[in-house]
């Protein structure tokens, strides 16, 4: 969290590669130099999207570093498609080995390339479950028609010609902040156990949840 000792630990105990959240990267360029902050070779951007400016910002200072995009939901063992980040507005790319990226309809039906859908991921990095909970388990880990077992995601996303696949927006209510994954009908549910609230409303304003009461 202090940029000035983790651009003198770089400094001396040189690093390859690393992986963070771009929002805690950006925390940290914001009052330290970002070439002082970078890894000598790969540095992996993952937990939520890059903005088009920060990504401009970390090119205008990078050298021989390549930047990654790496997307996936933890129920998928984090990192599950990937590609590299240019001057070009960022993709989610293509799906790493050992993992399946499907695009289905409500009927679990394939769209045609360039087809709104939600993303469907399988492989090798799929988690068993959620533990005890059957039911959200049996929800989001389905049985796709083929017989392989996928993860529901949540994100609607479509995929262009050259494969790569491109984040539309979520499906559901579900918040992205600062790499975390927020569900605002739990704060919404605990909010009005409180015996004065009779109802409460979540939202997202300028990087902050606001709770109406």
């Amino acid at each position: 969290t202090d940029p000035q000792h983790l651009a003198a630990y770089l400094n001396d105990h040189p690093i390859d590669h690393y992986k963070i959240v771009p929002t805690h990267l950006n925390a940290l360029t914001h009052t330290t130099p970002p070439h002082t902050l970078l890894p000598h070779h790969t540095l992996i951007l993952g937990g939520e999207a890059t903005t088009p400016t920060h990504l401009h910002n970390l090119l205008t200072h990078t050298t021989t570093q390549t930047i990654h995009n790496h997307y996936g939901p933890t129920e998928t063992t984090i990192g599950t498609i990937t590609t590299p980040l240019t001057t070009t507005p960022p993709t989610l790319g293509t799906p790493l080995p050992n993992t399946t990226a499907h695009i289905l309809d409500s009927h679990l039906s394939p769209v045609p390339v360039g087809v709104a859908g939600e993303l469907h991921i399988g492989g090798t990095g799929l988690a068993r479950g959620y533990h005890n909970q059957p039911a959200l388990t049996a929800q989001r880990f389905i049985a796709a028609p083929e017989g392989q077992r996928l993860y529901r995601t949540g994100d609607q996303t479509r995929r262009h010609a050259n494969g790569h696949i491109h984040f539309l927006g979520r499906n559901d209510h579900q918040i992205k902040l600062r790499g975390h994954r927020i569900e605002p009908a739990e704060i919404e549910h605990t909010l009005t156990t409180h015996p004065t609230i009779t109802n409460a409303l979540i939202t997202l304003h300028h990087d902050r949840l606001i709770a109406y009461l």
